[in-house]
């Protein structure tokens, strides 16, 4: 009788648990329609018992950043931003992160500003608007000197990490490339594909890049930076559109923006342990198979565990000037969005590695 009771106490013991489900172009127009869903009003107990074992910490919602309500009645003015064109993901309209925003914070539109007519839009333009006081906060893929100076009236705040891709034209019979073989065509010291394979065609390498820009020299760079005699663009879908009318083009750029693309061709990369590593989730689909609904997508875990060489990563910021205004808070108030743990989910879904 009393093994029968023991066991029963077991059976009762055993039973339980908890567990929480959580349901985001360079000019983007964030206007979205969502309401704002009701916040539980549960708390939770946080207290355990040596018989007990913990539960998960509860997920930070982006709902739950209580800076935001506070900005309810901002003037469309102060909720302007710019930045690098690598953040061109992140700012769409449709993008996980801005349509989690949306639906907790209708009211938080957020406003892309192109910089003046002359100016490439970037971090070095961001920065001048944001001196300028023109936007509230700058979108950089870069550490700026700025950020180690604490005479410098700015803040810098990590939020994420963004990786780049290289591609090609999909008719250019190349498979993969080493790290030093992509350094070396940016460079201009690697400047025709037979010298990558001698099978390739007898064709000069034309390398499109983004424009990174004059001055705000930052602290580092990744390789794809600054590539020698390269054709610029500030526009990642020009970039795009003329390697895909180039058969001997190469193009390095965000994984993001390149893995996506049907007309072009994503290459996996030899990293330094001679692995072979795809920015994009297995199996490849091919430019002839790639349509509207069905498109690579970002392998965000080859980033995140060190597989995919580090020397393409950008860390990437979100820079506010900090003098007490309305938008040093507008600026805040979205790096913490971005800082929640539902925020770094989105970024992740978005093609980018969170920061925490």
């Amino acid at each position: 009788m009393r093994s029968c009771a023991l066991f029963i106490i077991l059976i009762v013991l055993s039973i339980g648990g908890t567990s929480c489900n959580i349901n985001i172009n360079t000019n983007p127009n964030t206007n979205a329609n969502a309401n704002t869903p009701e916040r539980s009003s549960t708390k939770s107990d946080n207290s355990y018992s040596l018989s007990q074992p913990p539960v998960n910490p509860p997920v930070r919602l982006i709902m739950d950043v209580s800076s935001v309500p506070n900005l309810r009645s901002v003037a469309p003015q102060a909720l302007r931003y710019s930045g690098s064109t690598t953040w061109a993901p992140i700012r769409n309209e449709k993008s996980p992160i801005t349509t989690a925003i949306l639906n907790s914070f209708p009211w938080f539109k957020l406003q892309y500003l192109p910089p003046p007519e002359g100016e490439a839009p970037g971090t070095p333009a961001a920065i001048d608007m944001l001196e300028r006081g023109e936007i509230a906060f700058a979108q950089t893929s870069r550490e700026l000197p700025e950020c180690k100076e604490k005479t410098v009236n700015i803040k810098c705040i990590k939020v994420a990490r963004a990786f780049k891709a290289v591609a090609v034209h999909p008719s250019l019979p190349i498979s993969a490339l080493t790290v030093d073989q992509i350094d070396q065509i940016c460079k201009g010291t690697i400047r025709n594909w037979r010298k990558i394979d001698p099978n390739a065609p007898d064709w000069d390498i034309v390398v499109y890049s983004r424009i990174v820009g004059t001055g705000n020299t930052p602290l580092s760079r990744s390789i794809g930076d600054e590539c020698q005699k390269a054709e610029t663009d500030p526009i990642p879908t020009t970039l795009i559109n003329k390697l895909a009318k180039n058969p001997a083009g190469i193009l390095i750029h965000a994984a993001p923006i390149i893995v996506p693309q049907c007309t072009i061709k994503t290459l996996p990369v030899i990293n330094r342990s001679n692995q072979l590593v795809a920015p994009y989730k297995e199996p490849y689909i091919s430019s002839s198979q790639c349509s509207e609904k069905l498109r690579n997508q970002v392998d965000v875990d080859v980033f995140k565990d060190g597989r995919y060489p580090k020397e393409l990563g950008d860390d990437m910021y979100i820079i506010i000037k900090q003098n007490g205004k309305i938008q040093q808070q507008v600026g805040q108030a979205y790096a913490e969005l971005l800082l929640s743990d539902e925020g770094q989910k989105k970024l992740e879904e978005t093609g980018y590695v969170g920061n925490r």
